[in-house]
């Protein structure tokens, strides 16, 4: 095997030990107790641990298409309403419901943290 092989052999084994440690770890109900568990595994900085790393690429790659295809969006929705007076009411129906779903996920995001999900 060529060395770049191996390196992404690896990297892929210790991924996918990383994401089977998180599955246990969402495993346990105890909140507390997940954390005791958590340090016990990865000590105290997750950030140093393959996972840690790749989510953090992860994230970030997530973050850009999230801009990305938002700005897309509002484009999209300006052209459509500058077509016609009806194309305007029904971006700014949707507009108005989009808004009243965000907060409503706001209110639940609340609550999963809250309850520790």
């Amino acid at each position: 095997m060529s060395d770049k092989t191996t390196k992404l052999t690896s990297l892929y084994l210790s991924v996918n030990e990383d994401r089977k440690a998180k599955e246990y770890l969402a495993s346990i109900k105890d909140k507390d107790e997940r954390e005791l568990e958590r340090k016990r595994m990865y000590g105290e900085s997750k950030e140093l641990t393959t996972e840690g790393i790749v989510d953090g690429i992860l994230n970030h790659i997530k973050g850009i298409l999230t801009k990305a295809n938002k700005k897309q969006y509002k484009s999209d929705l300006q052209a459509l309403a500058a077509e016609s007076p009806e194309g305007k009411k029904a971006v700014d129906s949707l507009l108005k419901h989009m808004d009243g779903g965000a907060g409503a996920m706001a209110q639940i995001e609340k609550l999963q943290k809250e309850l520790g999900y």
